[in-house]
């Protein structure tokens, strides 16, 4: 039931929300770039196979601390100021690879703007890879020639040596001996 108790509380959280952080226009449109490139950063490391775990930069790190400061101590997202309400900040990586710590890539966050960020983004990067699967590709490594004049590097010949040695096939060590003689190695 709709009561004049709440929407005065209603029409003071937006009137909050309009002064001091903004209007909630921008803090939708804020959100919504920062999910843009959160999940243009998660689909090209899943592209490029590159990891993103990594350990999270805080707050009270160096790193941090300059995040907070270059942001000048408020959210990224809302305008919420990190000096009100400490405890309920984060650190965000932008593209979503935690591995990547520049300062280009972290903003000051309020932690509910970042939890909201990041589900809708989940959400949106697990429907991509379940359509972008990616599908392991052999990739075959191949065998240096032995016989004749080959460009073998000392790893190759040893290599090959030692793969001759345990499979223990005589004649497989007779024709890797022979063509490393061939090529001035003494075997």
């Amino acid at each position: 039931m709709f009561c004049l108790k709440n929407f005065n509380q209603y029409f003071f959280y937006i009137l909050n929300l309009i002064i001091i952080n903004g209007d909630p226009m921008t803090i939708q449109t804020n959100k919504l770039l920062y999910e843009k490139k959160l999940l243009a950063g998660l689909k090209k490391n899943y592209r490029d196979k590159k990891s993103i775990v990594g350990s999270r930069v805080t707050l009270s790190s160096g790193k941090g601390q300059n995040v907070i400061k270059n942001c000048k101590g408020l959210c990224q997202v809302s305008g919420e100021k990190y000096i009100e309400n400490p405890h309920g900040f984060v650190i965000h990586h932008i593209d979503g690879n935690r591995t990547n710590d520049t300062e280009k890539n972290l903003v000051l966050m309020a932690a509910t703007y970042h939890s909201s960020i990041h589900g809708e983004v989940n959400v949106a990067f697990n429907e991509y890879k379940k359509s972008h699967p990616i599908i392991p590709r052999p990739n075959p490594k191949p065998k240096p020639k032995i016989s004749g004049k080959s460009k073998l590097n000392d790893m190759d010949v040893l290599e090959q040596w030692r793969i001759a040695e345990q499979q223990s096939q005589d004649k497989w060590k007779k024709a890797v001996a022979a063509s490393l003689n061939t090529l001035g190695y003494n075997f």
